[in-house]
């Protein structure tokens, strides 16, 4: 629950590679709602600034209340690495990672980077994923929330909100569960004990790369040339530049599943093909990560971020992995009262409420 000296949650705020959304908790006597919610669709280097001044001259009118803010960085800012230690290399353990993070990032005001042990200490082999942000992409995303007159009491990468809302009600620490975040233009993988990350890795399959397996097939599929040319059209705004100035979002999702209506072995066989290659590497993660516990396996697979709910994609997921694959619904498992918006898309809104359940003092 959220902390007893307030009825609101910190204000969290996730700066998508689409857009900006934002999401504020209330507290009831037995249960959380929704409190406020705003989506600002920004893209681009400077999208920070682009939602501040979105959202300045209506502020007041949107419902938040308080100045804590919990912010969210996508993995277009956030780079992962996972980096094994091995005992010959453990005197430079804290060299090595000081290096991997210079390497991953490149920002002419320097970076900042986090590690977290992704295996035990007392394992042969020592694993530590690191998270490196830009010292310039960390100050834009602070001065946006500033210029709002908000405090910024946190700022955390999208994994760690993103398995805080999934994470089961009461979770067994033992338990081990699977995350894959399908962003359009990042996803990552994550298995997850109880509610501690021991592996993640950025994935090669995104939303962009689905939504154009989808345009081919419909158009092979004697779609019509109507809706051929409004699905091209689609991907063409996003092409011209380069995948992260894209303006094609979750608003296109209606469209697609309207096309895919009535063509559902179509879409599966387009998006086996699509998956076979994203199957295999899932599958070596999964190995790696059972050769490094007693081979422990998982059974449950939660799917959030665009490519989520694209048509048949669970029923594809659980039947190339063998695992319990479906949608994260977490606003509804965890009670939560939501309006219709959020509910109907509770997969894009996942990473902002991680950061709304993160207690300021956390």
């Amino acid at each position: 629950m959220l902390p007893s000296l307030t009825s609101r949650s910190p204000i969290a705020v996730y700066f998508g590679a689409l857009d900006c959304r934002i999401l504020q908790l209330a507290e009831g006597r037995r249960s959380l709602s929704v409190a406020a919610h705003e989506v600002v669709e920004a893209t681009g280097k400077l999208r920070q600034t682009a939602v501040a001044e979105s959202l300045a001259p209506r502020l007041k009118s949107l419902g938040f209340r308080g100045r804590d803010c919990a912010i969210g960085l996508s993995n277009q800012e956030v780079a992962m690495t996972l980096i094994p230690i091995d005992a010959q290399s453990r005197p430079r353990c804290a060299a090595i990672l000081q290096e991997t993070a210079a390497r991953a990032v490149q920002d002419d005001e320097g970076v900042e980077y986090r590690c977290l042990a992704a295996a035990g200490a007392d394992s042969a082999r020592e694993e530590y994923l690191v998270f490196t942000v830009g010292t310039s992409d960390k100050r834009r995303s602070q001065n946006a929330i500033e210029a709002l007159k908000w405090r910024p009491v946190s700022m955390e990468a999208a994994p760690f909100a993103l398995v805080r809302a999934l994470a089961p009600a009461n979770a067994n620490p033992d338990e081990v569960w699977g995350v894959l975040h399908i962003g359009f233009t990042h996803s990552l993988f994550a298995i997850v004990e109880g509610t501690e990350i021991r592996f993640l890795k950025q994935m090669h399959l995104t939303g962009e790369r689905l939504l154009a397996t989808l345009h081919r097939s419909l158009q092979d599929q004697s779609t019509s040339s109507q809706d051929a040319a409004q699905l091209a059209r689609m991907l063409n705004a996003g092409s011209a530049e380069a995948t992260a100035e894209s303006h094609i979002g979750p608003s296109v999702l209606p469209d697609v599943q309207r096309l895919a209506v009535g063509r559902a072995q179509s879409v599966l066989d387009a998006l086996k093909l699509e998956t076979e290659a994203f199957a295999g590497e899932v599958r070596a993660c999964i190995r790696h990560f059972g050769n490094r516990h007693g081979g422990v396996r998982f059974e449950t697979l939660r799917l959030s971020g665009f490519g989520a709910a694209l048509p048949e994609m669970e029923s594809v997921i659980s039947s190339t992995l063998a695992v319990d694959a479906r949608i994260a619904r977490p606003f509804t498992e965890r009670g939560i009262r939501a309006p219709e918006a959020i509910l109907a898309e509770e997969h894009l809104w996942t990473i902002p409420l991680g950061l709304a359940l993160r207690s300021s003092n956390a």
